[in-house]
């Protein structure tokens, strides 16, 4: 749990803030979408939102998912996966941030700026100096002018100082972290046996009329037939064009190339880094960390710094100093090095994990990527089949026509809720036949993997009671069922009443199982699990029965062992949850600021110039 909340640190709010500078220079080649008169797709109060400012927002996210993924996205992907709304609340976030910091009157000058420049690492030469040929050829390439450049780096500033003054300076203290590491840490010692239709004495039979009336009269939705449309549509999937498709060994070789960073990764190390002022602060504190007088985490904590704040992520040698790659990557094994002289100060380097490089021979990845590119040629021809599918049925085509006259291919289906093969199997396909009526006019749906369908539900059978003398055989088994599982849990109530005399599992005459250090988040092999739910409900000595399917699971807690959050390991661990719980509070007092300076503002949005520019980095980004 606790290695959970560190790997899903969330840095949302600090991206949002400076997603529009970064992404102006990491995305190197986007042309403008301002050429024409329109060019903002809305505002927050007085603070215009530019196309540009969306479409290079949007074209970096999808290139940053694609990368993640290892290949690019489908239109139908792009459109489904929510990029369009995530990268609009972040444009909108940054122009309410900016408005606000523009009202409040927030600013900073020229010399901030100055300095902000001559350190953006994309603007360096070599020597790690302020290049200004490069801060030109940077901007030239982003269709950036110098002047625009220089005053999102204002904003940035302004939008720094105002983040500041909402989300900093508030703390948690140690009491609710204290209560995460007790309760997350606690562990438990049980004894527990299943209990099976083994156990029983006498075997359950046949039931009676009034049995089998009784099971099937108590159980209505079990025993009726669901919600049938007959449905009638017409599909066209990328497979279904694959074979009009060719693939060069040009097209391969140029794929692999783009995805050199997939299949070629140098090594990596995950770091963590402490700057100190002096190069004896630093020895000393190398010092107490091999002596084991302290941790890297708490010698963060005692310079007021967080883990975010000495995170440095996955770097690769090059991405590093010489010097300090050197002594990082010459490493075998996890550990603080250094210290090691930064352009800030002499640093400690803690090295959390080791990435070997991986090298994958184009031969081992060739068919992978023929598929990758069958999937964006039969993607991109669905698209262009799309306006005249659209035409057809606005003109009042039906699904039979388009089967004629089109790729697609006509099918029925028999649909209920139950029904997941074929077409069925896709959950867009479901959610539309779930919401159509009989009669209503077929639209043009898209499906997750690049597809698009059709559908018409020609009649909708309404749930009905099945009649038991059809189901006779089924009912008889699910009583038997019932009454098995109902009387293993009356015996396993009386066992359970025994334990809490005796507190002795052999006093039951049966053979029972141990666990010993179950902690919350555990299991017990060959159990549900319900049943640690349940263990750690109980106190010392209590018992628990649960139901599973077939049998009845009885256990009893032997010894419960809490946390000593007296020990080192624990307090530091108290401290790192703290930290991460004022870093959670604080963001979400500036989640809740910016969408508070939002609505005192006031949004207002271009539908159709947001549309416009969704279609061109859409068709843009996926090969189209």
């Amino acid at each position: 749990m606790l290695n959970s909340m560190r790997s899903k640190k969330n840095r949302s709010i600090m991206y949002i803030l400076m997603a529009l500078l970064i992404v102006g220079l990491t995305g190197f080649g986007i042309s403008t979408f301002s050429g024409g008169s329109l060019r903002n797709i809305g505002s927050v109060g007085d603070e215009k939102i530019s196309i540009d400012t969306y479409a290079r927002q949007m074209d970096q996210t999808i290139q940053n998912v694609s990368r993640q993924i290892g290949r690019n996205l489908t239109p139908a992907e792009i459109e489904t996966s929510g990029i369009q709304r995530s990268v609009l609340a972040e444009v909108v976030a940054v122009a309410g941030m900016d408005n606000e910091a523009n009202r409040l009157g927030l600013s900073v000058g020229d010399a901030a700026v100055r300095d902000e420049l001559v350190a953006t690492p994309a603007f360096q030469s070599i020597t790690g100096q302020f290049d200004p040929e490069a801060y030109k050829f940077a901007l030239e390439r982003s269709n950036i002018s110098a002047t625009e450049y220089e005053n999102s780096l204002r904003k940035q500033n302004a939008r720094g100082l105002l983040q500041g003054s909402v989300a900093t300076g508030i703390h948690s203290g140690d009491t609710a972290a204290g209560v995460f590491v007790s309760y997350a840490g606690e562990t438990r010692d049980i004894e527990w046996v299943e209990l099976t239709a083994d156990y029983l004495t006498t075997p359950v039979g046949e039931p009676t009329e009034e049995q089998l009336v009784e099971q099937y009269e108590l159980n209505p939705e079990t025993y009726t037939s669901p919600l049938t449309k007959d449905i009638t549509y017409v599909w066209l999937s990328p497979e279904s064009l694959s074979d009009e498709v060719k693939i060069t060994d040009a097209e391969l070789q140029e794929a692999y190339k783009i995805n050199s960073e997939r299949y070629n990764r140098p090594a990596r190390r995950a770091i963590d880094r402490i700057v100190f002022g002096t190069q004896q602060e630093a020895l000393d504190a190398r010092a107490r960390l091999d002596s084991g007088l302290i941790d890297f985490d708490s010698l963060a904590s005692e310079r007021s710094l967080t883990l975010d704040d000495i995170d440095q992520g996955e770097v690769e040698r090059e991405q590093l100093p010489q010097a300090v790659g050197d002594l990082i990557f010459d490493s075998v094994e996890p550990g603080v090095v250094g210290p090691a002289e930064t352009d800030l100060g002499p640093a400690l380097y803690r090295i959390n994990a080791i990435f070997d490089a991986n090298v994958t021979p184009f031969e081992d990845v060739e068919d992978e990527l023929r598929d990758e590119l069958a999937s964006e040629h039969t993607g991109v021809m669905v698209l262009n089949l799309l306006p005249e599918i659209d035409d057809k049925l606005a003109a009042g085509a039906t699904l039979e026509e388009l089967d004629a006259e089109t790729q697609m291919e006509l099918g029925t289906l028999s649909y209920s809720s139950d029904v997941a093969d074929g077409i069925a199997a896709y959950d867009e396909f479901r959610a539309v036949a779930e919401r159509t009526n009989e009669g209503e006019f077929p639209v043009v749906e898209h499906l997750s993997d690049g597809g698009v369908f059709a559908l018409r539900v020609n009649k909708i059978t309404e749930p009905v009671r099945i009649p038991l003398e059809e189901i006779r055989d089924r009912v008889t088994s699910d009583w038997k069922a019932a009454e098995t599982i109902r009387r293993l849990k009356e015996m396993g109530d009386r066992f359970a009443a025994r334990l809490a005399e005796t507190s002795d599992f052999g006093s039951l005459g049966i053979v029972s199982e141990t666990a010993i250090g179950l902690t919350r988040a555990g299991f017990v092999e060959g159990t549900p699990p319900l049943l640690v739910a349940q263990i750690f409900d109980a106190e010392q000595g209590k018992a628990t029965v649960v139901e599973d399917t077939g049998s009845v699971f009885l256990a009893q807690v032997t010894k419960v062992t809490p946390v000593d959050l007296g020990t080192a390991e624990n307090q530091a661990l108290v401290t790192r949850i703290r930290d991460q719980l004022d870093q959670q509070i604080s963001e979400d007092v500036l989640n809740a600021y910016m969408s508070a300076v939002q609505q005192a503002a006031g949004v207002t949005l271009n539908q159709n110039a947001i549309n416009s520019v969704n279609s061109q980095v859409m068709t843009r980004g996926t090969g189209g």
